[in-house]
């Protein structure tokens, strides 16, 4: 049951969205003295609809709430939160640790909302440690203002009266997002007064849409000389806009306003109508996870079983070539330096690599040095055909002159790695692999 709950100091109803009408299930009235009494009440009166801990909005009336604008330097003062409501706090009389607030932003322009920790954090908190789910706390001129402007071709700049009872909600709109909120008593008097205060503030006439709005207040609208047109909607309450736009938020077709469900008054935890689907989610993801866990080990269990295994096999050939000899750690560098052994003791082989004359690379690595460049070698190392050069050239392209140089003395050289060190040295390193065919015989005798 998706439930909207509308609270002021003196009354509470719930109502939920049925159609296109909303549906009071329950209302009750107390002293502003009472209000620590209504969770239990509340609870009671949703547990008579069968309620089993849908999420719900808490939609306040304008008698908890204190709003206002300020301008901000730049974009960079709403990265911290708190600061802002810091700000906020220069403009209500309550302390920062005494409201819980939120925003709304419109370029530079912050349009702020705070409601008393004390004492709605208690209620908030007895309503959900008792089963409710609270999903969003959002005033209710604010929810009506959003209904209102997902289903209304409004001008850029325009004034939405929303009448209910005693109490009319003036939210001024400018770029489609509220600059101003005002409540007033329900007096024709007071309700132009504002509008003209408004309209000396912008600079312009204003455009009025009003909800709920009675006769005698249309009239005094449409006589007013700050206004320039007027749209009326009586046929839809206030408190039914409120319910209508808490009743999207809630099925997740909206997103709330702005949200009081914070700090003090709980965290909010996103759409609490998703939850059971997103811990279903959850639990998947866990699933997901543990099976790749799973295989993952078994792979590794497996690897280590196959090493094992080449490790045993090259052991035995350790032993049936030398019988004598304790098997080492690393058997494989073993095997290559007793076969290094065996090519200085018996020469070339038909089975062994040829082997190449140190004398020889060196012969092709300093034939390949530029003679029209400067540089400098620092280390020439040859082993086994590989060569290994370390040194310092003037540019970059001194470097990849060199490697060319040495792959034309058939000198196989990817390409020289290089590291500028200041202004006039840039460090070079080749690596480079020679091959017998490619060192011409003149420098093989030599």
């Amino acid at each position: 049951m998706h439930a909207v709950l509308q609270l002021s100091r003196t009354a509470w109803r719930i109502y939920r969205k049925l159609d296109d009408c909303a549906i009071e299930i329950a209302t009750q009235s107390f002293a502003a003295e009472e209000l620590s009494e209504q969770g239990s009440r509340i609870l009671e009166a949703l547990a008579s609809e069968k309620y089993k801990g849908e999420a719900i909005i808490v939609a306040l009336g304008a008698d908890w709430c204190l709003s206002t604008t300020i301008s901000v330097a730049n974009q960079r003062e709403l990265r911290d939160r708190q600061s802002v409501l810091f700000r906020l706090e220069e403009s209500i009389p309550w302390n920062a640790e005494e409201f819980v607030g939120d925003y709304i932003t419109s370029g530079k322009n912050l349009f702020l909302v705070a409601a008393p920790t004390d004492p709605l954090g208690e209620l908030f908190q007895n309503l959900e440690s008792n089963g409710a789910a609270i999903q969003a706390i959002v005033p209710a001129a604010l929810l009506a203002w959003s209904e209102h402007s997902k289903h209304y071709d409004s001008p850029d700049r325009h004034v939405v009266v929303l009448e209910d009872g005693e109490c009319i909600d003036l939210v001024y709109v400018e770029g489609r997002r509220p600059m101003t909120w005002t409540s007033l008593p329900s007096n024709s008097s007071v309700l132009t007064q504002e509008l003209l205060r408004l309209a000396m503030e912008s600079g312009t006439l204003m455009s009025v849409i009003g909800y709920g709005v009675s006769a005698a207040h249309q009239e005094a609208l449409k006589a007013c000389e700050a206004i320039s047109d007027t749209s009326f909607n009586a046929e839809v309450p206030t408190r039914y806009l409120a319910v209508f736009a808490g009743t999207r938020i809630l099925l997740g077709e909206i997103e709330p306003p702005l949200d009081l469900k914070r700090d003090a008054f709980g965290r909010s935890f996103g759409n609490v109508a998703l939850a059971r689907y997103r811990r279903l989610l959850d639990a998947s993801m866990a699933l997901v996870a543990l099976c790749v866990i799973a295989a993952g080990l078994f792979r590794t269990d497996r690897i280590i079983r196959d090493t094992e295994r080449v490790v045993a096999s090259q052991s035995d050939v350790y032993r049936g070539a030398f019988p004598n000899s304790k098997v080492p750690t690393g058997i494989t560098s073993r095997l290559e330096s007793e076969l290094a052994k065996l090519k200085g003791l018996q020469g070339e082989d038909s089975s062994l690599s040829p082997a190449l004359s140190v004398t020889s690379v060196l012969f092709s690595t300093l034939s390949a040095a530029p003679t029209d460049r400067r540089f400098r070698l620092l280390e020439i190392r040859i082993e086994e055909g590989r060569l290994y050069l370390d040194g310092e050239v003037r540019d970059h392209s001194d470097a990849e002159i060199f490697a060319q140089r040495l792959r034309a003395q058939g000198i196989e050289v990817p390409p020289p790695k290089t590291l500028r060190l200041d202004d006039k040295r840039v460090s070079l390193r080749i690596t480079g692999t020679a091959a017998s065919k490619a060192i011409p015989t003149s420098q093989k005798s030599s």
